[in-house]
């Protein structure tokens, strides 16, 4: 008995390090941010260790698409109906946010981001993307990967490049090549903990080139995606300290809830579009 409530207690134990926000289990300490702004003073103390290399999610994160429908707070809101009408379709989750992002423009959710960006990269700093977006065409786009960095360009997003073909690495854990392009990882609908392997392969890529960092800087909307691409770095050789920065912002809306028929309808629409590119 004794020995079952040890292990009850070290389970119970390990459950709640992990569920603490502000430091990680294995004694990363994620800063939390309101403005992108913030992210500055992080990026300054980081360059004091060596080379740094700065990450974006730029999904939910950096941009997203000009609907007051498509907010986080009305998809968790309309969560039935979303579920419903995605019901039988397979990848539809990352097609719909694709779908969406191509009906409407999409905006900065900071507008000082192109900005820090910049200011970053002129401290000789590399700044780099990632996307759950998928690759190839989509419906009348030819190239998503290209399309989606133009469209960020467009917003006066420019991020650093080390290959104008762009760079197919393999991730060993997923069985499959991803691709690095225009300073962007496109992870192919490859989310949460999906997301620390395909940047783990990323790095693994990188040190075969001779380019690691000493410091990896990542910003991103949702605690679960840092937490998971720390764990996918922990044992890592050689080390890189990884410093992970949850932009809370990008997760706040300030639009009402939308009429639940007006949501089901823009989905509907949507799903169209995702059939169509199907087919």
């Amino acid at each position: 008995m004794r020995k079952i409530a040890f292990c009850i207690g070290a389970l119970i134990f390990i459950a709640l390090m992990w569920l603490v926000g502000c430091e990680g289990v294995f004694g990363t300490k994620y800063k939390v941010i309101n403005t992108i702004n913030e992210v500055l003073p992080i990026v300054a103390e980081a360059k004091k260790e060596g080379e740094v290399i700065v990450f974006f999610n730029i999904d939910q994160t950096l941009t997203r698409p000009n609907s007051p429908l498509l907010t986080l707070k009305n998809r968790t809101a309309h969560k039935d109906i979303l579920r419903d009408v995605k019901r039988g379709l397979s990848q539809c989750d990352i097609l719909l946010d694709i779908a969406a992002a191509v009906s409407f423009p999409q905006v900065l959710i900071d507008q000082d981001a192109p900005e820090v960006i910049r200011k970053i990269q002129a401290q000789g700093i590399t700044c780099w993307g990632y996307t759950s977006f998928i690759t190839g065409a989509f419906d009348d786009i030819p190239s998503l990967e290209d399309w989606r960095s133009q469209e960020l360009v467009k917003l006066g997003i420019a991020f650093s490049s080390i290959s104008e073909q762009g760079v197919n690495f393999q991730s060993t854990s997923l069985h499959r090549n991803f691709l690095f392009k225009n300073g962007i990882i496109f992870t192919d609908n490859k989310r949460t903990i999906y997301i620390g392997y395909v940047i783990r392969s990323f790095f693994r890529y990188l040190s075969s080139k001779g380019k690691l960092p000493k410091v990896v800087v990542m910003v991103d909307s949702t605690l679960y995606s840092l937490r998971h691409l720390q764990n996918s770095l922990q044992y890592f050789r050689p080390t890189i300290h990884y410093i992970g920065v949850q932009y809370v912002n990008g997760l706040r809306d300030e639009d009402p809830v939308s009429d639940p028929e007006a949501f089901r309808e823009l989905m509907q629409r949507l799903i169209i579009k995702v059939l169509k590119a199907q087919s």
